[in-house]
């Protein structure tokens, strides 16, 4: 029996896997007849007398199974495809030809490649478990106390710590099912005011009505999960979770009324100062401010709801993914305890007087530069440098984050376009005041990072000045190269020796900078050149080039396809940058 010839299915072949969405590069190099090199994210599927691969293996159809020779090849394709024993591709004859890697090292797979990436997916996994079974706990303790008017809460640990109810919502949160956090946390305080109303009618002297308070001790399942009596009321910590969450998905607005929600509480702590401190006296009503300590007692006291210095933050970083900055510098004046400026709004409600951290401060400044105020922005470090110098806190002062935020403020549009712009601002195509923080920065002792460099091309990208752009990188050069020589290893190339945080950033954004202004060769040579110096290009990289090379005029088809080639060799996963190219 003859051994049929390996044979690539076409793109409309039922055989083949599911694959990629079909984009504009695809087309033309099928129209031209040129092989296909990339095609990633499928594993290796076995369905019945065919075997079919991702393209770092090779595609077998109609593999039978019956002889040793053809098992043994079909597991090999199976290793390939796992990212084992190196690439593979489609020759003329339809054979499969192995490809040596640059380095001589086969790429390993990114996604859960390692043990710390499994050992990562497993916690999430478990963490998962146990958020689901706390909230399958509260929706049966609530249908229980809400069966109908007969019902009476049974006298037995019925409902999930408060503590486990708020790591379900970050559980939930984190995962992106935000709507899932928010039904569990509506079931918090659902629970919370029904065993406030049975308390009040029955007293403690209710009894169940139906004997499950018995058999929920011992039930297998209950035991997993620590039960209380009480049922979860929210706390500071469970409005601040679900904030954060908000906030990060991109819900800044949830999150301002979430705020707003806890601060009309019965337990915050404004409400309760108000009762306490009016006092009439001939018919005037007096307030009196209370400080830390007299606040600390009435939380401990009173189970009173008191914003810390994390939900503050929290509260600046919603209205600074908004652009307001004006209400952002109002709660930071009302966490310091200032008057309110001249001109300036009040201080925002709800807010108790605490120490602000390095973050309170980088987040005034990341609302500046969503607004595109530099003039704003530049007051930042002037106030954090007047904090430290008042308190004697030396964290306080400005940061490697806060000049990277102040470098990404320069050039930018303003969000508002009402009102007039601050003359500190600057023009939208005037780089220099991104330089200039930058000399500030290394005057003052701060390492420029990565990360500081990517924002500092960026602003030039802006401008449209690519020559800036590579100045911004020949600085980062020498600043590499001056910590080479400082400390020299052996059988190290000096650019080697020391790679700063997220030096990728950097590279990409000059790459991107030249191939935005036409300069598609120096953007070609400065992805080749990059590797030299101990960077390895990422796939947010190769999309910034690939797109540059099909927007030009003519289209680089040989170049996309180095890229392309360079991509499966690593095992770079394309992102959407890739597919929007």
């Amino acid at each position: 029996m003859k051994m049929r010839r390996s044979v690539r299915p076409s793109l409309g072949s039922s055989t083949q896997a599911p694959h990629v969405p079909v984009t504009k590069l695809i087309l033309l190099l099928s129209a031209m007849n040129l092989p296909l090199l990339f095609a990633w994210s499928q594993p290796a599927i076995i369905e019945g007398r065919r075997c079919v691969t991702s393209p770092r293996g090779c595609f077998i159809a109609r593999c039978d199974h019956n002889s040793h020779r053809r098992r043994s090849r079909c597991r090999r394709t199976q290793l390939r495809a796992q990212g084992q024993g190196g690439n593979t591709m489609h020759g003329a004859t339809g054979r499969t030809k192995r490809i040596r890697h640059s380095n001589g090292v086969p790429p390993q797979p990114q996604i859960n490649g390692g043990r710390d990436h499994r050992e990562e997916a497993r916690v999430r996994k478990l963490k998962m478990k146990e958020a689901q079974l706390v909230e399958k706990l509260l929706f049966d303790a609530v249908r229980k106390m809400s069966r109908g008017k007969h019902s009476v809460v049974p006298p037995s640990k019925l409902f999930p710590s408060v503590r486990k109810c708020n790591a379900a919502l970050a559980t939930f949160g984190d995962a992106g099912e935000f709507r899932r956090a928010l039904k569990l946390f509506a079931q918090m305080k659902r629970s919370a005011s029904l065993f406030s109303m049975f308390s009040t009618v029955h007293g403690e002297t209710y009894q169940s009505s139906d004997g499950t308070g018995d058999q929920s001790d011992n039930h297998p399942v209950l035991q997993s999960i620590d039960l209380v009596l009480e049922p979860p009321k929210p706390t500071l910590v469970t409005y601040s979770t679900l904030m954060s969450r908000a906030v990060s998905l991109g819900k800044p607005r949830v999150a301002l009324r979430l705020w707003n929600l806890m601060r009309n509480q019965p337990n915050f702590y404004s409400q309760l100062v108000s009762r306490m401190n009016r006092k009439k006296r001939d018919g005037r009503t007096t307030k009196r401010r209370m400080d830390q300590r007299e606040l600390k007692r009435l939380e401990q006291e009173y189970d009173a709801i008191l914003p810390d210095v994390i939900c503050c933050n929290t509260l600046m970083n919603a209205h600074a993914k908004l652009g307001d900055h004006a209400t952002a510098r109002s709660i930071l004046d009302a966490m310091i305890g200032e008057p309110p400026r001249a001109g300036a709004r009040p201080h925002h409600e709800g807010i108790p007087p605490t120490d602000p951290t390095v973050v309170s401060y980088n987040t005034l400044a990341d609302a500046c530069k969503v607004a595109g105020e530099l003039g704003a922005a530049l007051e930042v470090p002037e106030l954090m440098v007047r904090r430290a110098v008042a308190t004697g806190d030396a964290s306080l002062l400005p940061d490697e984050k806060t000049y990277t935020i102040l470098i990404s403020t320069v050039a930018r549009k303003r969000k508002d376009g009402r009102g007039a712009r601050d003359v500190r601002s600057g023009g939208e195509r005037d780089p220099d005041m991104a330089f200039a923080l930058l000399n500030r920065m290394i005057n003052e002792g701060i390492t420029p990072n990565g990360v500081t460099y990517c924002a500092l091309i960026d602003v030039c990208s802006r401008c449209r000045r690519n020559d800036l752009a590579l100045n911004g990188l020949r600085i980062m050069l020498k600043q590499k190269s001056k910590a080479s020589l400082a400390s020299r290893k052996k059988n190290v190339p000096m650019y080697h020796q020391q790679v700063l945080f997220n030096e990728v950033g950097a590279w990409t954004a000059a790459i991107n900078a030249c191939g935005k202004t036409g300069r598609i060769d120096t953007a070609t040579r400065l992805f080749r050149t990059m590797q030299k110096f101990g960077v390895k290009p990422n796939a947010v990289t190769c999309g910034c080039l690939s797109d540059c090379l099909l927007k030009a005029n003519p289209i680089r088809i040989t170049e996309t396809l180095e890229v392309l080639q360079y991509m499966k060799n690593e095992g770079l996963v394309p992102g959407e940058v890739m597919y929007t190219a």
